[in-house]
């Protein structure tokens, strides 16, 4: 009886269910994509954003418009050495197309600071340190070495293609022409043919300076005299990979203060990325010098320019460590912990 009486009960109809659902998220839906809505959430954030910025101009500005100028005296300088000691050896056109790559890099940073994002921040500043490492290693192994470096070219080529090929299908993406695929594979088996199967691994184009067989960024470092740097480098590598430390490390936290979330821009942490920048961009920049430079066939004038250029160089970059160091011990005695536990009103980050 009471099996029967169990049957009477009408199930529920799960496609009203799953109908009403889906009524209310498309109703929910417009409701946030209305104009006007949509308008005010834009002004509301606009101008969040707009007194952060204030804040971070106001805590930091010295520091960053000497980056600023920093950057702008390193790349008209790097331009009038290039115009004036224009050649076409390989040495120059790779120490040419890496030194504005690295201009590039520090605009990048400068950026990414102005906006208050230091973990960004740092870790593009790890691709401006692999270029200053990569133009000193140049610069102290010459000619054959560069020749080596553009010609290993055509071994990543040659991965690039395998690795399209091993999800083309999967995304969908039209397959590589056997023509194609023939060139490049062609192209890598001259180059091994030519200097070596060494040279067919990642850095190849330094195992014969380096004297591994399968050197890495940490051999090219070492031998470019920069392996002081690796403390610092892997500090940044932090903010590139999903690893547990870049979660529990951030630079935008206060200095001792708990594990916090921080899903946006920050006040904290800003001295390590414009302080490393200065310097690797002036790595960077000397390097050029050294390896472009003749400075037997300089005009005094143009020797004098060239010097001054590099002695205002150098007292940017101190200037640059010096303001950015100031200004960190002044926003941890605002916001941080050298006060007591941060102020939950007063927490640097700004609201989306």
């Amino acid at each position: 009886m009471a099996y029967r009486n169990r049957s009477r009960h009408k199930k529920p109809d799960t496609g009203d269910v799953t109908g009403l659902v889906r009524d209310v998220l498309a109703a929910r839906v417009r409701l946030l994509v209305v104009e006007g809505r949509t308008q005010r959430r834009k002004s509301r954030r606009d101008a969040r954003r707009a007194k952060f910025n204030r804040r971070i101009r106001r805590q930091w500005c010295s520091a960053l418009d000497a980056l600023d100028e920093l950057i702008a005296v390193s790349a008209e300088s790097g331009d009038l050495v290039a115009r004036e000691h224009s050649n076409s050896t390989h040495l120059f056109t790779a120490q040419e197309l890496l030194r504005q790559r690295a201009c590039q890099v520090a605009w990048e940073v400068h950026t990414l600071c102005t906006k208050g994002y230091a973990d960004g921040a740092y870790a593009r500043w790890r691709t401006l340190h692999e270029i200053a490492v990569v133009m000193e290693f140049l610069h102290k192994f010459g000619e054959p070495a560069t020749e080596r470096y553009f010609e290993h070219v055509h071994i990543k080529n040659r991965k690039v293609l395998r690795e399209y090929e091993e999800c083309q299908r999967e995304l969908r993406y039209p397959p590589l022409t056997g023509e194609e695929v023939g060139r490049s594979e062609v192209k890598k088996n001259e180059v091994i043919a030519k200097y070596g199967d060494d040279f067919g691994n990642e850095y190849g184009w330094a195992a014969t300076d380096c004297k591994v067989a399968k050197p890495t960024f940490f051999h090219v470092r070492q031998a470019a005299g920069y392996s002081f740097w690796k403390a610092h480098y892997s500090m940044a590598s932090h903010a590139v990979h999903a690893g547990p430390h870049g979660v529990l490390f951030r630079l935008g936290h206060p200095q001792g203060a708990r594990v916090a979330p921080l899903s946006g821009p920050s006040l904290m942490g800003l001295c390590d990325p414009l302080d490393a920048t200065a310097i690797s961009l002036m790595h960077a920049t000397f390097a050029f010098f050294q390896s472009v430079r003749q400075v037997d066939r300089e005009s005094v004038e143009s020797n004098v320019e060239h010097t001054a250029r590099i002695k205002y160089i150098s007292k940017l970059g101190k200037h640059v460590s010096e303001l950015a160091s100031r200004a960190q011990d002044r926003v941890e005695r605002r916001y941080g912990t050298k006060s007591g536990q941060p102020n939950p009103r007063l927490h640097p980050t700004v609201v989306r």
